[in-house]
């Protein structure tokens, strides 16, 4: 997994007597944790039709002290990990990506919700090495990675967390997704993209983007088509993959309440920066939407759900 080949380069300056050390540490403590709790009868990798969420909880911290955004209060201010599985459960989604995840949550998530789970904070050892991405799941997680994708300065870097699961006879990476709020470029985008193109068949993007639906930081690199650069006389983007927005592929009334309610619940100000991308290749949108109103109280986002089809 990269992941592990991520732990081999952050400890290639450690003494050879360290080895074992070292080979504990890879084997340990370094790649997403991966937790296949949910008891099944193995029914659910049939489906065609399944449900995505995403959800940024805000460390369990609820929506106390709104804007506040220090390492202090996040660790000292009480957790609300009933709410937050209470809002998971009010759409019932077969596949849940989560940011700003406290450790040990996922995992306590997970079995409050009856789901599998992968974990990592964002830069083990280093900053926001005691939170990060996860990704809750009712169908079997086979693998998962974790990549780096940098931020606005690197003593900040973020990362991205992925998941893969068979789902009708079929593996699709789902990747939970949340770069920073201060990027000045499409920088963390591409690094993405990159590793998308690594990979092969379905991909699903999950997560909070920190972006309008309208900056070029992420439609120039996930949504232009060929046909768009042709249009506009550019030079396509190096990557083929192409992601559609769940939200603007619908016309229900929830996907039209979401995209008009937006996702983070700033006062007076929501906006919609988190996001379900599907490639439209695999996948046909049925349904779009926030959860029901008494559940958007446990965090400064919303949480957003997605219904889709795999044309496969």
């Amino acid at each position: 997994m990269r992941s592990i080949q991520f732990c081999f380069k952050y400890l290639e300056n450690i003494g050879s007597w360290l080895v074992l050390l070292i080979a504990i540490l890879v084997l340990t403590g370094c790649g997403p944790q991966i937790g296949n709790l949910r008891k099944s009868d193995g029914s659910e990798v049939k489906k065609t039709e399944f449900t995505v969420m995403t959800f940024n909880i805000r460390h369990g911290c609820g929506i106390k002290q709104w804007g506040n955004t220090s390492g202090g209060f996040f660790r000292g201010c009480k957790k609300h990990l009933e709410d937050l599985a209470a809002t998971i459960n009010s759409v019932p989604s077969e596949v849940v990506g989560l940011q700003e995840v406290n450790d040990g949550q996922a995992k306590a998530l997970a079995k409050m919700t009856n789901m599998n789970y992968t974990y990592s904070s964002h830069n083990p050892g280093g900053y926001a090495g005691s939170w990060g991405n996860a990704i809750l799941s009712k169908f079997k997680i086979l693998d998962s990675d974790l990549i780096r994708v940098g931020s606005h300065t690197l003593a900040k870097n973020r990362s991205i967390v992925s998941a893969t699961m068979k789902v009708n006879s079929r593996n699709i990476v789902f990747i939970s997704v949340h770069t920073h709020d201060k990027l000045y470029t499409s920088y963390s985008v591409r690094r993405i993209m990159a590793y998308i193109d690594s990979l092969s068949g379905p991909v699903v993007l999950i997560g909070d983007f920190n972006m309008r639906p309208n900056d070029d930081r992420w439609v120039e690199e996930i949504k232009k088509t060929p046909a768009d650069y042709e249009r506009d006389n550019e030079e396509p983007r190096v990557s083929n993959r192409i992601f559609v927005d769940t939200a603007e592929e619908v016309d229900t009334p929830s996907a039209k309440e979401a995209r008009f309610e937006g996702t983070w619940a700033a006062p007076y100000n929501s906006k919609r920066i988190d996001y379900i991308l599907v490639e439209e290749k695999y996948f046909k949108v049925l349904d779009a939407g926030l959860v029901p109103l008494k559940y958007r109280k446990p965090s400064d986002h919303f949480a957003y759900y997605s219904v889709i089809r795999a044309k496969y």
